[in-house]
This record gives C-alpha cells, sequence and structure tokens, in this order.
C-alpha cells in the first residue's frame, strides 16, 4: 500500500497560556507532500519544563525513526529504541532543573506499506471519512479513559470530568517503570480521508461529530477547513496544536496484480530460454 498525501497544514497556537509547551516535527513550515513522519508532543512542566520535555522527546524520537521510513514496516523494535532514547536525553536534560517535567507524544508514521501511529498519553492520532462519516482515534492513556471503558463514565462526560488531565502514561524523566508506547495499525485508508494528529487541546470542547461535521463539508478547502478548525479552538485554555494530513490517494498492491507480476517474469525467462 502507498498513501500519498496533500500538503500537510498545521495549527500551532498558545491558547490561554503565555508559553508554548507543544512541539511537533516536521517544524513548522517545514512539512511537505514528500514528509513521511509527524510528531506532536504537548509538554508538561509548566514555565520552560514542557516546553523543554516536548522538544527534546520530539527530536530523540524523530532521529531514531525518520531514516527507517523507507522500510515496508514499522518495527515495534525500532520504536521502543526510539522511546528509550527519548528517555535517556530527558533525563539528561532534567538533570540540571528543578521540578517535575514530562510530555506525551503521538506520531504518525508512513512506510512503504503500512500506516502506523504511536502515541504515548492523551495526545491522539485521528482518521476522519467524510465518504464513510466515521472518526476513529486512538485511544488516550488517561485515567477518565480508563473510567469510560468500565462504564463509570460516558464518552461525553470525559470531556468535562474534574480529573480528564490525569494521565496513566507519560514520558517523563527517570521514571521507575517506563511505559511503552502504543503502536497502532491505522484503519483502512481510501481518498478523501484526512488524517490528524493533535494534543489534547485541539478536542478539549470539540466532539468527534463536530469534527467530522467540519471535514465532511465540500464547500471548503482544506485550508479553510483546517482554518476554521483553528477558529473554533483559538479560546481554548491550553496550547494546542495539530497536524492535518489529506490523503491524494491510496495505491494498494493486489494478490491479482502480484500473479500478474509474477507470471510476466516467468513470460520473460522462458521467452530468452527460447531465444538462446
Amino acid at each position: 500500500m502507498r498513501i500519498r498525501i496533500n500538503q500537510p497544514l498545521l495549527i500551532h497556537e498558545l491558547g490561554k497560556r503565555e508559553n508554548q509547551e507543544d512541539s511537533c516535527f516536521p517544524l513548522p513550515g517545514q512539512a511537505t507532500s514528500d514528509s513521511r513522519l509527524f510528531v506532536v508532543c504537548d509538554g508538561m512542566g509548566g514555565l520552560d519544563k514542557g516546553e523543554i520535555a516536548s522538544s527534546v522527546v520530539c527530536e530523540a524520537f524523530s532521529s531514531i525513526i525518520q531514516p527507517a521510513l523507507s522500510l515496508k514496516r514499522l518495527s515495534p523494535r525500532l520504536v521502543r529504541e526510539a522511546i528509550l532514547s527519548a528517555y535517556q536525553q530527558l533525563n539528561r536534560r532534567s538533570s540540571s532543573l528543578s521540578g517535575s517535567m514530562g510530555t506525551t507524544l503521538v506520531a504518525l508514521c508512513l512506510t512503504r506499506s503500512q500506516a502506523t501511529f504511536v502515541h504515548v498519553g492523551d495526545s491522539r492520532g485521528y482518521l476522519i471519512s467524510p465518504s464513510r462519516r466515521m472518526v476513529w482515534h486512538t485511544k488516550d492513556h488517561s485515567l477518565v479513559q480508563q473510567l469510560c471503558d468500565m462504564g463509570q463514565i460516558t464518552e461525553q462526560e470525559m470531556q468535562t470530568h474534574p480529573k480528564r488531565n490525569i494521565l496513566m502514561r507519560a514520558i517523563l524523566p527517570y521514571p521507575d517503570a517506563a511505559p511503552e508506547a502504543e503502536i497502532t495499525p491505522i484503519p483502512k485508508i481510501i481518498k478523501g480521508d484526512y488524517l490528524m494528529l493533535c494534543s489534547d487541546g485541539i478536542v478539549e470542547r470539540h466532539p468527534d461529530s463536530a469534527l467530522l461535521a467540519l471535514f465532511a463539508d465540500s464547500t471548503l478547502s482544506d485550508e479553510e477547513k483546517v482554518e476554521k478548525l483553528r477558529q473554533m479552538t483559538q479560546d481554548n485554555s491550553d496550547n494546542h496544536t495539530a497536524y492535518v494530513m489529506p490523503i491524494a490517494d491510496v495505491q494498494r498492491t493486489s494478490l491479482t496484480n502480484i500473479l500478474v507480476a509474477v507470471l510476466l517474469i516467468l513470460a520473460c525467462v522462458v521467452l530468452a530460454f527460447c531465444l538462446l
């Protein structure tokens, strides 16, 4: 499977915070339709510590994963190596700072035959499919998500629950037991879909139905849809960052195509022997 994307679109806003604790890869202005790795990290710690945590982890993770995207598939071993590198770099930077710090992470990895989300915490990866009227996203590593899974609260109640900011997984320096990243192959993607990575600030007040209504609006261009999403979130209390990747085309290699290719090769071999 080969996925082609149109120009990625970025939202990277302060919200009502004084400093930006979200980090992203590629950096603002550097993403193109040829980019195959996208990362969003939401830092925690206040002042400059959250900003440091998110930027260190974003850079460390990207530096390991980026060179491997020419491979056919993303291996769990490589993801563990990238997350371990992120922990090690974060440990080094935090040793000279007082107070706690940490970050979430969500990444989209597009290899030669697979699209995969990797995430730790409550930053999300989305598949939004207007033609199928469907929104799918990764599951948060949060207390309210656990309560929802147990049937104690509803998905709607998750958005306003007083403990919605408590995370069950995050990338923190010197953890007693480092949580692993969750690796999720993305469900079937088709032309016209959208892939989105975002920090929790993007969706703090906007349910899946609102996202679907926005991206299904055929009167708007992709740029206008993302600008409208930016306007919808500009009054959010938290920093908010999102990368939106419109899907231009999906080329799948079917079993029939493979068999045809094998038969053509065999025919060429037979013809070559006959001409000897």
